[in-house]
Order: C-alpha cells, then structure tokens, then sequence
C-alpha cells in the first residue's frame, strides 16, 4: 500500500507533487506520483492546477492537500469528482483536504448574480409551485446535466467509499457545495461553508456518512430569519433557500451529523425517503444528530420525511429556531429526543416588509398564501401526524418557548418524560409573546398543544414527570387528548433560560424529581419510579451536565433482495463507572460477541509505560455492551490516553461484518496490532 500525496503548493508560486514525511507514522512508503514542477502566477492558474490532478487513479491512503489559497471554478464548469475510488477503512481512507491556513473553494456561483440567480430561481421555483420539494428538484437538476439547469459544479463523490473531505472552506456553490451519490463511509468535516441551498446531499446507495465539525451559514445577511416571509423562502422567489446543512433522498441510513453549527438557514437536516407505504422500508434509518447548535432557523432543525426509522436527536442547542421537530407525516419509529435546549431571543420576520416581496404577488395583486409578513411566525416545538406505528420518545429535555408545545394532527405512541417547559408570557418577555394579531392568538398560552387539535390516535401514551411554570399539566386544553400528567410551579428555577443556560437552581422543583430511563434487553424504553434517592432532576441536565441518556443502537433493515447494508459493529460510547474506575463499558451499535468468551483490552495511561489489561464479556443485560475490567488497580479515566481493542469482536448473530472504529468520537480508541 503506498500513500500518494498532492501537494498544490502557492508558497514560492511554484505547484509541487512530492512526497512527504507523514508516511512513517502509518508504517507506509511514499512514492512520487507525477514527479512534476510547474509554475503557477495567478489564482486561476492554480485552480487549473487543481484541475489537472487525476483523482481517479488515487490508491488508499491518498491525501490530497490544497493550498492556502482559492480555488475558483467555473459557473457552468464540471465539478470536482471523485468517482469510483475507494480507501479501505478508517485507518486508510483518501483524503482531500485543506493546508492550516486554510483552502477556499469558490463555486462562483450567486444567488443575486443576475444571470445565474435567475436560472436557480426558475428551476426550483418551478418545481416548488408543483409541490416538489426543492431537494427533489436539487436532484432532479444533477441527474439533467443540462448547463441552463444548474448542475452540480463544486464537489461530487460518487460510487466510491472511505472518503474524508476536511479543513476545506467552501463558498458560492449553489445549489449544492458537496453532492454524494452511491457513497460509502464518507466523512465532511471542519469546513466552514457559506451559502448553497444544501451544504451536503446524498443520493442513492449512500450510507455511512459522518458530517461533524463545520460551520455552515447559508444566509450571510441573515435576511432568511430577519426579512423574507416564511413562505417566499419555501416556495417564493427565494427558494434556493429551501434546504439545509444536510440533506438526503432515498439513501439506506447510517447518517452521523454532530458538533456542526448551522446560522441563519432555512433548515438544519432534512433526510426524505419516498418508500411511504413500504414496510420495511430500509431507507431514511439510523440517523444520529447530535452535539450540534442551530441558530436563526427559519423552519425545522431536524426534519425526517417519509418513512423513517430510528433517528436519535440529543444534546443539541437550539436557539431561535421555528418548529424545531416535524415528526408529522413521519411513518415507522421508533425515534429518540433527548437531552436538548431550546430558546427563543426574538420572533423572525421581525424586520419583514411586505412592498419588499411584490414579485411574489398573484396577477391580481395580492400576495399569494404563506407570503405575507404576518404568518408562520408563531411556530411549534413539535408537530405530530397521523401515521407513526413505532413510539416517539421525548425525554430529559429543557426549553423557553413562545409557543404551543405540540402541533399537528393525530398521533402515534407518544412516550414524553421527565421534560422541563417554561412558557413565556407578555410579562416577562415583552413584545414577542403579546403582539397584536390573529396569528400570534397561541403566543404565551398555556397550552401542551396547538388550539386542542391534537389528538392520539392509538394507545400506548405514556406522558409522566414533566414539569412547566404553567398549570398545563393535565389540563392543557378544553379537551386534552393525550394522557399527561406533572407538575407546575411559578417558576421552573433554571438558572439563566433566557441566555441558554438550563441548569438548575438549588431551590428548583424539577431537582430529583423525575423517573429513571430504562433500556430493557430488547432496546425498549420504560419510565421507572425509582427511590426518591435514586431520582433524577428533570430536564436536560443533571447538575452541571447533560442527561447521557442511552447509547445509540443500530437497528437492522429489511431482508431479502432490498435488504440494506450489513451493519459492522462499532464503538458509540465508552463509559467508566465513577465509583469504581477499574470498570468500564464498551458500547457497540450492535448486539456483538467474541471470539473467545473473553476479550482482552488494554489500557495505556500518562505517565506509565506499561499498558494494563483489562477483561471484557459480553453484558448479560445489554449485548449490545462489554463489561470490561481492569486487572490492576489505581485505574484514573482521567489518565487513560488510549484504549486498545481486540478485532475479533464479531455481529453476534454470525453475519460477516468486522468491528469499525468509523465515527467512534472517542479518540482514544484504537485497535491493538
């Protein structure tokens, strides 16, 4: 195996391809690849410089480094692709990334170029007055290859695999900056991308793509959130804003998207799959969102379309954002919502001019529906359907709201605990919650759900330990359909919800107060009544931290000819017990064995050369879990600096899929050799 490494160099004005020393610290050799020298004297020059290395004969462990420069492309140029290439795993992958002071990839593609702009509008416009959604139409656009259409001219990844793109910054590439289709173990990471309709989109057999560490800003003048009507940026003249940080259609799953930091959108991730009454249906699964911030989002931070299954949305931070979770229409379940804040610091539209949208006025002159300054202002934390089989579960969540808690329809099982909502009211919170207007009728009511129109549909409801600073808790409207029950106290005791901080006072209600989250063997969740000893505080944190919640675990697809991917078991977690550091769990995301009864993992720790072994067996209660033990005693985690594993952890129900470090966030992990 060889590592081939580009080195597009603007240092001296000179583009080399050499090798480099990074090789010995894999144990590879680094061979010359072209071997050339070139001249490079101008920007452009440099970006054809760009254009002239062979992606397609990269072998793994390839690196690709970008200068600390910018690379423009064509407006109606062929994009970057990387097309049938693969690495091998996560210790080998190829690599397309940016030097320390930073690479830009300009697309040179804007929405208020008169010329192109005007060629986005009208193919998304079009597409969205039909009741296409602009994601359809996005792909739609890439599979026409028609230059007047605004094909895909940045990035493209496509039939390929084991692929990290990082420390790129990326801007003006609309409609999209990096489009994956028929991708495989993909990774996006530390970008900071500005604009485009969909950062990343995903088509096809894609799965397992890690999206973490970018920043990623589509609206720069923030208009999205401030000025333009909700609905001129869903289907107006603004909707190339219709889209989001991340986006799929139709792709298997396995989607990991966390410690982003997504401002000023319209959406944060949206993922659609059309197989609705498909069951099983094996796409749109096993979806992890978590650790990100969303700010000045116009519509939804996470919004799943179409049948979906298993998505788990924790630890994230959302501030000013519309209708956080859409779960209507949503088919299949079961989902997982916790250990999240919200709160709102100002109402959007709040600088909004209705003469300033005259082109999105009908023949006669009135502005067309959803378009006018006044609506779609009030928003909803989340809005249930009608055909969800599988429960959603909402728990060990804090939030500020200005607005019904729950919106939408009927319902499927509703599993709500342990959550803190402070609802705000004219008194507190001014302007925001007491504006004039029919559609601000809902803003600062005690209300558990919009105007007492939701309804369950079947049994198995269970809404417990939830407390609020209003009396919502049974009743929450004239006739409450769901079966709810908490407490509520004038004030909930966080210490500063305004500013984002949800932790608890001493004197707060919600302090040991709650139920005890349980996962039974078979992955099923329960609401247990502990001793008061035993209780923890409701809402997202516990003491100074976040609720940790249940570790993420895979759930399989459909077999048969449509069957999806083999899931290769991989560490989510690892946890150390706290009252004795000599135990530890290793946590997989899927039900695993070993090749022995035991397993062997070793422990290296600062200051001690010599490593320490530790036992492992697969849990009697939870084998999706190894319970691990270390043979030495004065075990500090603390101290540990790196954890070796075996390989021969193996899917316990014998299916041939070796253990993964893909996307473990625990960068001690590695594997013994």
């Amino acid at each position: 195996m060889s590592l081939v490494v580009f080195a597009l160099a603007f240092a001296g004005a000179f583009f080399t391809s050499h090798q480099v020393g990074v090789a010995a610290e894999r144990g590879l050799t680094a061979p010359t690849c072209k071997g050339s020298l070139r001249q490079v004297s101008s920007t452009e020059q440099l970006s054809q410089a760009l254009r002239d290395v062979r992606f397609g004969v990269l072998a793994p462990g390839s690196v690709v480094r970008l200068a600390s420069a910018t690379f423009k492309l064509a407006t109606d140029g062929e994009p970057l692709s990387l097309n049938n290439i693969s690495g091998t795993s996560e210790d080998c992958p190829i690599t397309l990334e940016g030097a320390a002071g930073g690479a830009l990839l300009d697309g040179n593609r804007y929405p208020d170029n008169e010329q192109f702009g005007h060629r986005l509008r009208v193919a998304l416009v079009a597409g969205a007055k039909s009741l296409l959604d602009t994601q359809t139409e996005i792909l739609k656009l890439q599979s026409t290859g028609m230059p007047e259409e605004a094909p895909i001219n940045c990035l493209k990844i496509e039939r390929s695999s084991w692929i990290v793109i990082q420390n790129i910054n990326i801007t003006g590439c609309w409609p999209t900056a990096v489009y994956l289709r028929d991708a495989k173990y993909i990774t996006v990471r530390s970008a900071i991308i500005s604009g485009s309709t969909y950062a990343v989109i995903a088509h096809g057999d894609s799965h397992h793509l890690l999206i973490e560490d970018n920043h990623w800003t589509q609206d720069t003048t923030g208009d999205v959130w401030a000025k333009i009507p909700w609905g001129v940026s869903h289907h107006g003249s603004k909707a190339h804003l219709n889209g989001a940080l991340f986006g799929g259609y139709n792709i298997k799953g396995s989607v990991v998207i966390r410690r982003n930091v997504i401002r000023h959108a319209y959406n944060g991730i949206r993922i659609k799959s059309a197989c609705f009454d498909q069951t099983p249906c094996g796409m749109n699964m096993n979806v992890e969102i978590s650790d990100n911030t969303f700010e000045f989002i116009r519509d939804n931070s996470v919004e799943p379309e179409g049948n979906a299954i298993n998505w788990w949305v924790r630890h994230n931070r959302m501030r000013d954002v519309h209708a956080p979770f859409p779960f209507d229409g949503v088919k299949g379940g079961p989902h997982y919502v916790f250990g999240n804040v919200g709160w709102f610091t100002e109402m959007p539209e709040n600088e909004c001019d209705d003469q300033a949208w005259a082109d999105d006025r009908e023949p006669h002159g009135t502005l067309t529906a959803h378009r006018e300054c006044r609506m779609h202002r009030t928003g909803k934390t989340f809005k249930l359907g009608n055909v969800q089989e599988k429960p959603l579960h909402i728990f060990h969540n804090s939030w500020l709201v200005r607005s019904p808690l729950i919106g939408g329809g009927r319902s499927g099982p509703l599993k709500a605990w342990n959550n803190a909502i402070e609802f705000c009211d004219g008194e507190d919170h001014g302007i925001i919650c007491s504006a004039p207007g029919y559609f601000l009728e809902t803003l600062g009511k005690n209300k558990f759900s919009w105007m007492g129109r939701t309804k369950a549909k079947a049994t198995g409801h269970n809404i417990r330990y939830n407390v609020s600073n209003r009396p919502v808790f049974p009743a929450s409207s004239k006739k409450p359909a769901f079966p709810i029950a908490g407490m509520w106290a004038q004030t909930l005791g966080f210490k500063d919800s305004r500013n984002g901080d949800f932790r608890l006072r001493g004197d707060s209600m919600a302090r040991n107060s709650g139920c005890m989250i349980k996962r039974d063997g078979a992955g099923m969740l329960s609401c247990i009544d502990p001793p008061d000893r035993l209780r923890p505080d409701v809402g997202a944190f516990q003491g100074n931290g976040l609720f940790q919640g249940p570790a993420f675990r895979h759930a399989d697809g459909a077999a048969g000819p449509d069957s999806v991917y083999v899931e290769r078991p991989r560490v989510v977690d690892v946890a150390f017990n706290r009252a004795d550091p000599a135990r530890f769990a290793i946590k997989m995301s899927v039900p695993v064995k070993l090749q022995d009864e035991a397993g062997t993992v070793t422990l290296w720790t600062q200051g001690n050369p010599a490593p320490i072994a530790a036992r492992c067996v697969v849990s009697k209660d939870q084998a999706t879990e190894l319970a691990c033990m270390a043979l030495s005693e004065g075990v500090d985690e603390s101290a540990v600096i790196a954890i070796e594993l075996p390989r021969t952890i193996r899917r316990r129900d014998g299916q041939c899929a070796p253990v993964t470090l893909w996307a473990s966030s625990d960068k001690r992990l590695r594997f013994a050799n």
